[in-house]
């Protein structure tokens, strides 16, 4: 329970009590299984990336994990980065177009021409089989085999044994289960007493697909009976149950990921999902999913596409970023400020009033008060006892304070109905300052100021420190005991000393242009070296910085900032600086940038507030709402590079490299990377990869070269 206490209403305060109106709603959180049409998640490699042939025809998992595929023009698996061909060592067989199943450990099993082949990444084998092969797969760590008569075998100890006369299609599954079609219809094998699971009605049963994954869960695809065609589905119990719903054409390829999200590509090219046990259409279907050939879930649960493109990598699995948003296009996504309240509840001043989210999920929809609509709420804040504060750039004057059980609204200043609270801040003192603008815009002269908000008055803080007539954005006191002021004129700081207790000396230090670059100034931050950060908002001009002795250094995107136009700094209880821009969010610690864009799953890149919690980033977005990441994420390793042999003639020397990002998180033609010669200075970063040195003296050199990911991480 918050405790009431009596304020004295001092100078410019006046105060009235007014009623709430709140909504009851439940934010949403999305799913990214099927978000198809986020392409930062689609890595797309070709013969470029290491592929023999751009027709791949099958794509499978190793039991350790590597990705394996089957070309026109031979086998390939995926190293991180790029794709290796094996070989026969002997140069006896090609495996073009061969079919190839999971084998044990780190093996796959490749089948052709009836010869059998044990492969690893470091080598190929041919295996001593003399039987005659239709088919075969590792289950409970034995090869089981089917001959052209359709006979299932299992080979133990150089022999083979049959144990079925006859298994028309069979499948072994990542839950270890060896499934089969007999005349009866689908039977699940056991050693002791094998179990129908689906009969046959007038006719034997053809299955087009099957999946199941680790915890038990499949789909499956039947051609006929006709009566019994399309989606079947089953859980851990093995009870098929045919979905009503689920009855289109031939289906091409289908897969189950450990979640039991699945996914099924006809032959007409429709592209249904099962989500949260639900079918539907995904909102974007695009040709790598549509025209797929074989699809497969990875153990990670990114999901895999062979085409007759290349192979398409979907990396469903990646979750740096999550989101709570209303899930449609909605001003209450538009989010200004943050406020994790002392009670747990997250406060969110957006474009149409506060939300506020509750620990257990739920939320709270203030969008009137007394019968008023709030509209764009920019300012938040919480006070040393625990009321909180709201106030508007834009839609409403003077600020409104909510106790725990009704709200109250406070005129601020000389002309009230005028004056508009752009932010409040807390200082270290848990004082509140009020930075307001005049509701006439920038070029009125007259412009409120400053109210200081010291636990129980409220004072004209600007105009007691002839500081009158700035249109005040930002707030921040330094740990030296200035404070400083972020304005439309520039930056100011306020220096207060007091000698002996006697002599008081009071003066402002202001920076502006030439020094700066653009003297309206969004935002200020103090790190523990003494340093004051500050940007420009839209104005662009990068990161300022103004060291101990005043002297003013600007970072830039050149520098390795995503976006010139900053928002709002924070400096974390490590010393890391995160910056929020138009164009994404940037980390700076110990000199190495780290950069968070669309590239990298941030889907609205204008974002805004910033807040720490715990080990948790809060961005607030302009449109998808409140996203929020791990402050130290483990970020993809960085992009490999290979360089070619120099090319020498005479004193001229021409250099290639080339470099490829993990998991193709970038596109090879985006990747930029920088060089330098010897202990030179690096150049700047360029998706340029070549370059030639005219007139190289002969001698010993040393070439460098640096490329970085989508995260700006490098080596």
């Amino acid at each position: 329970m918050i405790r009431r206490r009596n304020y004295i209403v001092r100078g410019y305060l006046a105060a009235s009590l007014l009623l709430l109106c709140y909504h009851i709603f439940c934010a949403t959180v999305f799913s990214q299984t099927f978000n198809f049409e986020e392409e930062w998640r689609w890595a797309h490699f070709t013969t470029e990336s290491g592929l023999p042939s751009n027709r791949v025809n099958q794509i499978l998992e190793g039991a350790d994990g590597t990705i394996w595929a089957v070309t026109a023009k031979g086998i390939v698996w995926f190293n991180g980065y790029t794709w290796k061909k094996i070989e026969d060592n002997n140069g006896q067989f090609n495996f073009d177009n061969a079919s190839m199943t999971t084998g044990i450990h780190d093996s796959m099993l490749i089948i052709i021409d009836g010869n059998i082949f044990r492969a690893t990444r470091n080598n190929v084998r041919q295996i001593d089989f003399h039987y005659q092969i239709l088919y075969l797969a590792i289950f409970q760590n034995q090869i089981y085999f089917s001959d052209n008569n359709l006979s299932l075998y299992r080979y133990d100890k150089n022999k083979a044994q049959r144990i079925m006369d006859l298994a028309r299609y069979w499948w072994t599954t990542r839950a270890n289960n060896l499934w089969y079609v007999a005349d009866s219809g689908l039977c699940l094998y056991n050693p002791e007493n094998s179990s129908l699971k689906l009969r046959g009605e007038q006719h034997y049963v053809v299955i087009s697909s099957l999946a199941e994954n680790t915890n038990g869960e499949g789909i499956l695809f039947v051609v006929q009976p006709a009566e019994q065609k399309g989606i079947w589905e089953w859980d851990s119990s093995k009870i098929l149950i045919p979905n009503k719903t689920e009855r289109g054409n031939t289906v091409v390829t289908l897969d189950i990921n450990s979640e039991g999200d699945a996914l099924c590509v006809y032959q007409s090219g429709e592209v249904r999902a099962r989500e949260a046990s639900s079918w539907k259409t995904p909102s974007f279907i695009p040709e790598q999913v549509r025209l797929s050939k074989k699809i497969l879930f990875s153990k990670s649960g990114d999901l895999w596409t062979a085409t007759e493109k290349g192979v398409y990598l979907f990396r469903a699995a990646n979750t740096v970023w999550k989101y709570i948003s209303q899930g449609t296009p909605d001003l209450r996504n538009n989010i200004n400020e943050i406020l994790l309240a002392n009670n747990g509840d997250i406060w969110l001043a957006t474009g149409d009033g506060v939300v506020i989210r509750k620990p257990d999920g739920t939320s709270e929809w203030i969008s009137k008060i007394n019968g008023k609509r709030l509209f764009a709420v920019t300012a938040l804040e919480q006070d040393y006892i625990g009321d909180i504060w709201i106030g508007s750039g834009s839609t409403f004057n003077g600020a409104y304070r909510w106790d725990g059980y009704s709200w109250k609204h406070f005129n601020l200043g000389e002309n009230p109905a005028t004056t508009m609270i752009h932010k409040i801040k807390k200082d270290g003192n848990g004082n509140l300052w009020f930075l307001t603008l005049s509701k006439f815009g920038a070029f009125v002269k007259e412009q409120p100021g400053i109210f200081l908000y010291n636990y129980q008055t409220l004072s004209h803080w600007s105009k007691e420190h002839n500081f009158n007539n700035h249109r005040v954005y930002c707030f921040s006191d330094n740990p030296d005991g200035t404070l400083w002021f972020g304005t439309r004129d520039g930056i100011f700081r306020y220096t207060y000393l007091n000698k002996d207790g006697d002599s008081i000396k009071e003066y402002w230090t202001q920076w502006r242009s030439p020094a700066l670059k653009h003297t309206r100034t969004f935002t200020l931050a103090h790190d523990k070296y003494g340093n004051t950060w500050f940007g420009h908002f839209e104005d662009g001009f990068g990161l300022g910085k103004i060291d101990n002795n005043g002297n003013v250094k600007y970072y830039t995107t050149e520098d390795g900032l995503v976006d010139n136009r900053v928002n709002n700094i924070l400096i974390d209880s490590v010393g890391a600086l995160w910056i929020s821009t138009y164009g994404g969010l940037s980390k700076f610690q110990n000199g190495i940038w780290t950069t968070y864009n669309e590239k990298t799953g941030l889907t609205c890149t204008t974002i805004w507030p910033l807040k720490i919690y715990s080990n948790r980033v809060f961005v607030g977005t302009a449109g998808q709402g409140l996203a929020f990441l791990s402050r130290d994420p483990t970020l993809p390793l960085p992009p490999l590079i290979e360089i070619s042999r120099p090319v020498v003639e005479g004193s001229s020397v021409l250099l290639r490299w080339q470099s490829y990002a993990f998991k193709g998180e970038l596109p090879i033609e985006n990747i930029e990377s920088r060089y330098r010669l010897n202990s030179g200075p690096w150049s700047p970063w360029t998706t340029s990869r070549s370059l030639t040195f005219p007139d190289l003296d002969p001698d010993s050199y040393k070439f460098q070269v640096q490329a970085r990911g989508a995260y700006g991480q490098y080596l």
